[in-house]
């Protein structure tokens, strides 16, 4: 039942990933979470060990150092295919999870960029989002984003 969930998270938050106007459950948040994370590693991982990123810092004419690239695609054509693939796949579908999510609760504009900013700090910000995100329940009634999402378990019967 689980992996039905996952599942059915997935394909929800793809094909809903330009809609930011209806509302997502927690509980899709929490089944999106999981793949949302492997899937990162896997290209992280694809991207590291198959030499997509530069790694060495770069020095001035001088030999001063300049900067160090990080894990920054290199400049080809495939590495930037990958990071932009990352981002469709990945990271555009769970923002815009997110935002339905903050709809969910019944946020406005202002309130959701403050739950937002600080669900990315670096201190605070796993805290805020397990809990804004992964547990605080929704708005029980309609909202001006629409109907409260209906549960899985009703969606899988």
């Amino acid at each position: 039942m689980r992996l039905e969930k996952t599942k059915l998270s997935v394909w929800m938050a793809l094909f809903a990933m330009m809609d930011r106007k209806s509302r997502s459950s927690a509980e899709q948040v929490r089944y999106f979470i999981i793949p949302y994370i492997v899937g990162m590693v896997v290209i992280t991982y694809l991207r590291v060990s198959l030499d997509l990123v530069n790694k060495e810092p770069l020095y001035g004419p001088d030999g001063q150092f300049l900067m160090n690239f990080g894990y920054w695609p290199k400049f080809d054509l495939f590495s930037w295919g990958v990071f932009l693939l990352e981002g469709l796949l990945l990271h555009i579908p769970f923002y815009t999870l997110c935002i339905r999510r903050l709809n969910d609760i019944g946020y406005g504009r202002i309130r959701s960029l403050a739950v937002f900013m600080a669900s990315i700090t670096p201190i605070v910000g796993i805290p805020v989002f397990i809990y804004f995100f992964m547990i605080k329940p929704g708005d029980p009634t309609e909202n001006e984003w629409g109907s409260p999402p209906r549960p899985y378990n009703l969606i899988l019967a």
